[in-house]
């Protein structure tokens, strides 16, 4: 049998692959199938004040610009991707995110803001980060904090369910 041949499931495919998972979170297009929540919200404005409080699905916010997260959902039931901004901060993040948190390749200086507990992945890797202060206290899934400029991991979260990524930039 070719090895191309196997059945996978993809749940678990997808669960032990996160970047191939993060890829198709932020590219696979609703028009083509449905793998986004019937409920996930696309977000395509420069701020994010007049967003819903409460996202029954994911709210993904990426590529737009976005230097704050000031009017951003409180509660998202599903993934919370607001990478690829200008973030420094992430104050007014939501405080309850029921899977993965996505903030990477911002430009963030600071963890303060982000949920205290994440019940997935957490990725905060390609920002300029010197610390993990104010990072979430309990990760259920991997937690990534790669190519940042940490000099301690001082501030990283007590529990972290996953794999903790941590390599760096030579």
């Amino acid at each position: 049998m070719d090895k191309f041949d196997e059945k996978v499931d993809l749940k678990t495919f997808l669960n032990e692959n996160e970047d191939i998972k993060y890829w198709l979170l932020n590219n696979y297009n609703k028009e083509y199938g449905k793998y986004f929540n019937e409920n996930s919200i696309k977000w395509r404005k420069n701020t994010l004040i007049g967003s819903p409080k409460i996202v029954e699905g994911d709210f993904i916010c990426s590529y737009n610009q976005l230097i704050l997260l000031e009017g951003a959902p409180e509660k998202v039931e599903g993934n919370f991707n607001c990478s690829f901004n200008q973030l420094t901060s992430l104050e007014g993040a939501p405080k309850i995110v029921e899977s993965n948190f996505y903030c990477d390749n911002n430009k963030l200086t600071s963890l303060e803001g982000a949920p205290e507990k994440v019940e997935g992945y957490f990725n905060c890797s390609y920002n300029q980060l010197t610390s993990l202060e104010g990072a979430p206290e309990m990760v259920e899934g991997s937690f990534n904090c790669s190519y940042n400029q940490l000099t301690s991991l001082e501030g990283a979260p007590k529990i972290v369910e996953g794999v903790f990524y941590c390599l760096i930039i030579n």
